[in-house]
């Protein structure tokens, strides 16, 4: 929802309402700016975009960087929920990975601005490495069951799993891009995990 505009607040809204307006159109604002080719992302960046001053804009951020980390916890925030909640239950490790992949990109396409923000540029912080831990936990529970039925031979090592996370992060930019469907993006996923460990 666009903001007024400065100056033009909608007095008939609560001020919290309009406060949480505000810092929720920052934070757009901000993800969008951090998915641009950028060098430096000013205040003036994002409050533009924003509809707010740059008073508002500093009443919950002190600079750029930090609107920008915060847009990136969020989204990590809601891809480690979406993880930790697909629900897995199909039979198979191979249609267990697929509806885990399917689940992930879901959620990334659902998180727009925000997703591509976190994978924007290659940058890892914490909030890459919170994601990346929460799928390495997923993706342990799927292959252990599928070696012990037999499905994959390997023990879960740290290289490997390593590969099969990085391929769940490539999916995530080849998807945000447009590049690739996301039917062909969930076949690989699986594909990729499961001869990792083969």
């Amino acid at each position: 929802m666009p903001l007024p505009g400065r100056g033009r607040w909608n007095r008939a809204q609560a001020a919290d309402v309009r406060e949480q307006d505000a810092r929720a159109a920052i934070l757009l604002a901000a993800a969008r700016a951090a998915t641009e080719a950028k060098i430096l992302i000013r205040v003036d960046d994002i409050t533009f975009a924003a509809g707010v001053g740059r008073n508002t804009f500093y009443r919950f951020f002190r600079d750029p960087a930090g609107a920008v980390a915060e847009a990136r916890l969020f989204a990590a925030g809601c891809l480690v929920e979406r993880i930790g909640h697909a629900a897995l239950t199909t039979r198979t490790p191979r249609e267990r990975l697929k509806e885990l992949a399917a689940a992930w990109l879901r959620e990334l396409r659902r998180q727009g601005a925000f997703a591509a923000a976190l994978y924007a540029q290659g940058t890892v912080d914490d909030s890459v490495e919170r994601v990346r831990r929460s799928l390495a936990e997923v993706l342990t529970d799927i292959l252990e069951e599928a070696r012990r039925s037999g499905v994959i031979g390997h023990r879960l090592d740290s290289s490997r799993m390593a590969i099969s996370v990085g391929a769940f992060e490539t999916a995530a930019r080849l998807s945000l891009s447009g590049a690739v469907s996301e039917r062909e993006l969930e076949e690989t996923l699986a594909d990729v995990v499961l001869r990792s460990f083969r």
